[in-house]
């Protein structure tokens, strides 16, 4: 499933670009979450539509929200978020080798790279304790690809407990990932008011097996 937006500028052609993306099912409900930047034009048109599924396939829709997105976000709280220094301050989320290579980036040489996965929960991760205030809501973005050429579902997500609580796995961004595009995530999270005890910003979805790639991430603080 995605939600797009199709936009016509003035004297323009029109440009249909992704909002959000999902892997949607008949017996549950699946979010779709992004943003998309309007083109810096006269705008003679804007639709936002749902869309993705093989023909034939009925969707159903509800609870849909789409605002303006107020400037001053915070600063990007993730540090080494373009993996150009190596992949300090990030780990892996199971049994994983995590690695930055040349072999693909969205931008600059390199990009954050997780193999040797046996699992969907395996990731590449870093630790957001202590970044991040408890209460308050951050806007999550990045880009990212996997290493086989069939769309796999790749997710962010938020790992964390109170002093004394459960962990609870919390989704930010779902998308739908190839092996020759970048695919952007973007979601916000609203961080548990509480006396944190972990808080871990991971990426992880992918089918067991699959490599995974990262790159220009950030997690701001929304005003």
């Amino acid at each position: 499933m995605n939600l797009t937006a199709a936009v016509r500028c003035q004297g323009g052609a029109q440009q249909f670009l992704t909002v959000g993306s999902g892997i949607a099912s008949n017996t549950a409900w699946t979010e779709l979450s992004g943003s998309v930047q309007v083109p810096n034009c006269v705008v003679q048109e804007f639709l936002l539509y749902a869309e993705g599924p093989p023909a034939g396939v009925d969707i159903l829709l509800d609870d849909v929200t789409f605002w303006q997105q107020s400037s001053g976000l915070g600063p990007n709280v993730l540090a080494n978020s373009t993996f150009e220094t190596g992949t300090a301050s990030w780990f892996g989320f199971g049994p994983v080798t995590v690695s930055a290579t040349t072999a693909r980036a969205h931008s600059g040489a390199q990009s954050g790279l997780v193999s040797g996965r046996t699992a969907t929960w395996n990731g590449l991760a870093t630790n957001i304790l202590g970044l991040v205030t408890p209460g308050r809501t951050y806007q999550a973005n990045g880009f990212t690809q996997v290493s086989v050429p069939s769309a796999a579902g790749v997710r962010l997500t938020l790992q964390s407990a109170c002093d004394g609580g459960a962990q609870s796995f919390t989704q930010i961004a779902t998308v739908t990932a190839n092996n020759t595009t970048w695919t952007e995530l973007n979601g916000a999270i609203a961080i548990p008011n509480c006396n944190l005890t972990t808080a871990v910003f991971y990426l992880e979805n992918a089918p067991a097996g699959v490599d995974m790639y990262l790159d220009d991430v950030t997690l701001r603080a929304i005003p």
